[in-house]
């Protein structure tokens, strides 16, 4: 187990994965993960507050409702009632795509990583952190509204602005295959092709417009996280869920960052 001392090394803040409340029970070394100081103290602080806002919105919105919002008989009515989540962790993603140069000519994937500490004791930086934020019915448990995303673990070197939306919103579906976690598997039913088309229609319609110049960290967010859009047969399996579901009359799961609500640029440099 990595020490403290260990990480008292200039290359990372010792990033958290609570907000500010649940900080003072859970500000320990189990919940720390080195993050570069421009991610940390700039992109991950403004993620997480914009995060805080959309989300005490949300609730206030319906739970705040339902308290004053009585019933003939005097009872509260709780079918409007909502819970919110949010869930954050490291990952560690590939970062560089090569040619085999065997008969095969296969595509490689290479994994890099920084450490430090005291061998055989090392600390392994993540290369990127998501985050995942959504909200249910507390009356039949649906999924109300989503939003997933991955946040690069660099210094920004290259760029001198990001933007929360167009940068780092990646589809569930993307974010589980690389963590290993079913994050809502029983408010979901089977419908992530169709979260996962709500999700496309947040994007921008040029998916690589913010990789123009050639930003190597921009790519190596999008190497397993939203590389390419869905595929045409995804597609019309989610539109004909959408339809169904519309047809009878049930919710319809929405984007948090409908709206533009994720539309947030962020200044790395002046």
């Amino acid at each position: 187990m990595a020490a403290a001392a260990n990480y008292k090394y200039a290359y990372s803040d010792n990033g958290t994965n609570v907000g500010d409340q649940m900080m003072k029970d859970t500000f320990t070394l189990t919940n720390a993960s080195p993050q570069t100081p421009v991610m940390n103290r700039i992109i991950w602080s403004r993620l997480e507050h914009m995060v805080r806002q959309l989300m005490t919105k949300e609730l206030e919105k319906y739970n705040h409702s339902m308290t004053s919002d009585r019933s003939g008989d005097g009872s509260a009515l709780e079918d409007g009632r909502r819970e919110g989540y949010i869930i954050s962790g490291p990952l560690w993603l590939p970062r560089r795509v090569f040619q085999n140069e065997s008969k095969d000519d296969k595509t490689l994937y290479q994994y890099e990583y920084a450490g430090f500490g005291d061998p055989p004791v090392l600390v392994q930086v993540p290369t990127h952190f998501f985050k995942v934020i959504f909200t249910k019915s507390t009356s039949n448990g649906d999924l109300d509204k989503f939003a997933a995303f991955v946040v690069p673990n660099d210094s920004f070197e290259h760029r001198d602005e990001v933007n929360l939306q167009r940068d780092f919103l990646v589809r569930l579906t993307d974010l589980e295959a690389v963590t290993g976690i079913l994050f809502f598997p029983d408010n979901v039913s089977g419908n992530h092709d169709m979260l996962d088309l709500i999700t496309e229609n947040m994007w921008m319609e040029d998916n690589g417009s913010n990789n123009k110049g050639g930003d190597p960290q921009m790519k190596g967010n999008k190497l397993l996280a939203s590389a390419t859009k869905m595929t045409k047969g995804r597609v019309t399996s989610a539109k004909k869920k959408l339809r169904k579901l519309k047809s009878d009359g049930e919710v319809i799961p929405k984007h948090f960052c409908a709206g533009e609500r994720c539309d947030i640029n962020i200044k790395i440099r002046k």
